[in-house]
C-alpha cells in the first residue's frame, strides 16, 4: 500500500518535456516516443466534488505556481499523449478560453499536435456537473471512447495515459474508474467523496460498488473516468431526478458488471480545494491535505489522499467486532501477497466439486466465508452454496452485495457457529433445496482454521467431516508453514493493520506462530503438518494434498 506523502505541485516550468512536432508524438519522463491518441473531455462548467450543486467554479483560474489550475490540468493531458481535448466552459468561459489561449501560446512545444475545443453554454450556465456531462455528447461520436477529466483533478499524465489505452470495447464494459486504494493514507475529503468498493478476489479489474454514502468502501473515486457514450445514455435516464450525478450512472454500471477501475498506485493526482469551500469540508476531515498559499495571499489545499477508515476497538482480537471495511482492506493486501494462492484454491475446490457432480448434485459450504470473495466464484462449480461465518456484519454485507436477483435462488449466507454446522444447515437452508439429496463439499479456505482457538478449531473439524458424510469431501487451505519465516518479515511485519505492530518475542518459528500484543493470532502449517491433522486429528482418509508455493490444500473424507 501507498505510504503517506504530501501531494506534489510543479510549476510550468518544472515539467518541461521535449516533443518532435514532425511525428505527432510527445517525449514521456521515460524517453519514449508516445503516439498521440484519444479524446479527453474536462468539465470547467461545474464544480466537481459538488456534482449538481450549481456552483460558479472559480478555483479553476486560481494559480498554482502562477499557472491557473485549469492550465495545470490541460498541461498534464498533453503530457499523456491527447490528441484531442474537448472544454466544457459556462461562466467564466471568456476567461478560461483566454488562460487557455496563452499557455497554449507560451508552450507552443508542449501543447503541439494537441486540438482543443470548446462546448460552450453561456455565461449564466449553473447546471451542475452531470447535466455538464451531457452537454459533451454533441463533440463525441457514438462509437467513440473518451476520458472524462475534473477539472480541479491534476493527475499524473502515466496515469492519464493509461486510461486512454483502457480497450472498453474488448469486454463489454461502459467505462473505467480511476481509484485511489490507499485506506492507510487517506486525509482530506469532503463528506460526499465518492467511494468505491472493490472485490479483488473476484476481479481486480472490477468495482463493485461506487457512490457517496457506502457504509464499506476500499478505495475512493480520483477524478478521472474512461467512457463510453453510454454514459450519456444513462445520465438522461437519471436527468430530473433526484439522483441526477455522474457517480449514481457509474453505480448502474457496476451493478451489471461493466465498470472496470484502474489504480493510482502510488502516483502523483490531487484536486483543489479553494478556500470558499473550506467551510463545506471543514466538518468531515480527519485531517488536511497540503495547504498551499497563492501568490496573493490566498490559501487552497491540495487533497489526494484517502482518509483512514475507522476499526474495530479490539483491532481485531474479537472476530465478531471486525468490521467489513477493515477486513476489505486486508483482502485488498492479502490478494496481492497470495494472488497464486487464490487462484489455485479456486481450481482445487472447483475439480473436487466437478467430480462430485457440479452444478447439478453439489451442495457447496464454506465455513468462514467473510465477505464472500472466494465463495462467488466457486459458486457456478455447485447446485447450491451456502457462506457461514460468525460475524453478522460479514453475512449482512454479503447477502445485501453478494447475492443478487441472478443468483439468490442458488447463493445464500448465515450467521453462525460453525461449531454446529450441522444444525445451521438442518434449520436454516430453504427447504426446497432438498438438501439430503445431494453431495455436500465443506470447505474453509484462507488459512481461516488458523485464528481459530484450538478447541474450537477441533469441533469445527469434526463437524465439516460429518456434514460431508461418506459421500462427500471437505477442504482444508492452510497457509503454508515452509513459508512462514517469509511471510513474518514480507507480508505480516509490513502490513501491521492486518494484525498490529509486534515485536521479536511474538514470533515462535518452530511452531509457525505469530501472536501480536493486540491480540492478533495466527498459525501456519506445514504439508506433514496438514496430513497429520486429517488422519490423526481428525479421523479422516486424505484424498488429496498439494502443496502450492504458501498454501497447503488438503481434500478428505470418512
Amino acid at each position: 500500500m501507498m505510504t503517506m506523502k504530501k501531494p506534489e505541485v510543479r510549476t510550468l516550468a518544472s515539467l518541461e518535456e521535449e516533443r518532435d512536432p514532425k511525428k505527432q508524438k510527445v517525449m514521456h519522463r521515460t524517453n519514449s516516443w508516445v503516439e498521440r491518441k484519444g479524446t479527453a473531455v474536462v468539465i470547467a462548467s461545474a464544480v466537481s466534488h459538488q456534482s449538481d450543486k450549481h456552483d460558479k467554479p472559480t478555483h479553476l483560474l486560481l494559480e498554482l505556481g502562477g499557472v491557473p489550475v485549469i492550465c495545470h490540468v490541460l498541461w498534464q493531458l498533453s503530457l499523456g499523449g491527447l490528441e484531442r481535448i474537448v472544454v466544457v466552459i459556462g461562466c467564466f468561459g471568456d476567461q478560461i478560453r483566454e488562460q487557455i489561449a496563452n499557455i497554449q501560446k507560451q508552450e507552443a512545444d508542449t501543447f503541439s499536435g494537441v486540438e482543443i475545443e470548446y462546448v460552450d453554454l453561456g455565461v449564466r450556465y449553473r447546471g451542475g456537473y452531470s447535466a455538464s456531462i451531457l452537454e459533451a455528447r454533441k463533440a463525441v461520436k457514438t462509437d467513440e471512447q473518451f476520458v472524462l477529466v475534473a477539472s480541479d483533478h491534476i493527475v499524473n499524465e502515466e496515469i492519464l495515459r493509461e486510461m486512454v489505452e483502457v480497450d472498453l470495447s474488448r469486454e463489454g464494459d461502459d467505462a473505467c474508474v480511476l481509484v485511489e486504494n490507499d485506506l492507510k493514507g487517506m486525509v482530506g475529503l469532503p463528506q460526499d467523496i465518492v467511494c468505491v468498493q472493490l472485490r479483488p478476489l473476484h476481479g481486480k479489474d472490477r468495482v463493485y460498488a461506487i457512490g457517496p454514502n457506502l457504509p464499506t468502501y476500499g478505495g475512493i473515486d480520483a477524478g478521472v473516468v474512461t467512457c463510453s457514450y453510454a454514459i450519456f445514455e444513462e445520465l438522461q435516464k437519471l436527468q430530473g431526478g433526484k439522483s441526477f450525478e455522474l457517480s449514481t450512472a457509474l453505480e448502474v454500471f457496476a451493478s451489471r458488471g461493466s465498470l472496470k477501475l484502474q489504480l493510482t498506485e502510488g502516483r502523483m493526482w490531487f484536486a483543489v480545494e479553494t478556500e470558499v469551500e473550506r467551510e463545506y469540508v471543514e466538518e468531515s476531515l480527519s485531517k488536511h491535505g497540503q495547504t498551499y498559499v497563492l501568490k496573493d495571499g490566498k490559501e487552497v489545499r491540495l487533497v489526494g489522499l484517502p482518509k483512514r477508515i475507522k476499526t474495530s476497538p479490539t483491532d481485531g482480537s474479537e472476530w465478531a467486532e471486525f468490521n467489513v471495511a477493515k477486513w476489505r482492506s486486508a483482502v485488498f493486501t492479502t490478494n496481492t501477497f497470495f494472488d497464486e494462492l487464490y487462484k489455485d484454491t479456486t481450481h482445487f475446490i472447483a475439480k473436487l466439486c466437478e467430480e462430485r457432480g457440479g452444478a447439478k448434485n453439489v451442495l457447496l459450504v464454506e465455513v468462514g466465508c467473510g465477505t464472500g470473495e472466494a465463495l462467488l466464484p466457486l459458486s457456478k462449480f455447485a447446485k447450491y452454496s451456502v457462506g457461514i461465518d460468525f460475524n453478522p456484519n460479514f453475512v449482512s454485507f454479503c447477502n445485501k452485495h453478494v447475492v443478487t436477483p441472478e443468483n439468490k435462488d442458488r447463493l445464500t449466507f448465515i450467521q453462525g457457529d460453525a461449531q454446529e454446522l450441522d444444525k445451521i444447515l438442518e434449520t436454516q437452508i430453504p427447504k426446497e433445496w432438498s438438501i439430503d439429496s445431494l453431495v455436500k463439499v465443506i470447505v474453509c479456505v484462507g488459512n481461516t482454521v488458523g485464528i481459530m482457538p484450538e478447541p474450537v478449531k477441533q469441533n469445527v473439524y469434526k463437524q465439516m467431516l460429518s456434514v460431508a458424510g461418506s459421500k462427500g469431501c471437505f477442504v482444508v487451505v492452510f497457509w503454508n508453514g515452509n513459508m512462514f519465516g517469509h511471510a513474518v518479515q514480507h507480508f505480516y511485519y509490513k502490513n501491521p493493520q492486518l494484525c498490529g505492530k509486534f515485536k521479536g518475542d511474538s514470533i515462535d518459528i518452530s511452531t509457525c506462530t505469530l501472536t501480536t500484543p493486540s491480540g492478533y493470532r495466527t498459525h501456519w502449517t506445514t504439508p506433514e503438518e496438514a496430513r497429520s491433522v486429517f488422519e490423526t486429528q481428525i479421523g479422516a482418509k486424505v484424498l488429496n494434498l498439494e502443496e502450492k508455493g504458501k498454501g497447503v490444500l488438503v481434500s478428505g473424507c470418512k
